[in-house]
């Protein structure tokens, strides 16, 4: 009687398994977007850029998790990495304002006073809420100092 290998199947089966955990452990590990929002709300900008940060290569693109990240990056003092989520956020929803808005902060942030007064002009036009338009009349007058 001919003797069957068992190995090329047990390897198969055992990287298939492997696969099927890592996929798992990848769905499992990514940033809870609820807790980082409320890290922010609750003035931890830099927990909350803690926790999204080492998820970027996965998440980039996600606009709800490229926002984040950049208020996150914003409020926590890193007004480059800011500029980098929240221009992923307006190439794919040009019509973000909150995202203009906070794009133009770091612009502002990064002495780029140039496109820091062209994005805040842009939400300007948008008659955006009191609370903003006074945010932006602050910027754009601290620009023309």
């Amino acid at each position: 009687m001919k003797k069957t290998h068992q190995y090329p199947v047990r390897l198969i089966a055992s990287t298939l398994l492997l696969w099927l955990l890592s996929c798992g452990i990848a769905f499992a590990a990514e940033p809870d977007l609820g807790k980082a929002d409320a890290l922010l709300k609750a003035g931890k900008a830099r927990e909350g850029y803690n926790l999204l940060a080492p998820h970027e290569y996965e998440m980039a693109g996600n606009v709800d998790y490229d926002y984040l990240l950049g208020i996150a990056a914003l409020d926590s003092g890193k007004p480059d990495k800011a500029t980098l989520a929240l221009e992923r956020v307006l190439a794919a929803n040009p019509d973000y304002v909150g995202a203009r808005l906070d794009l133009a902060r770091a612009y502002f942030a990064l002495a780029d006073y140039e496109r820091a007064k062209t994005e805040f002009e842009a939400v300007q036009a948008q008659n955006p809420p009191p609370v903003a338009k006074n945010v932006i009349e602050q910027y754009l007058a601290a620009i023309d100092k």
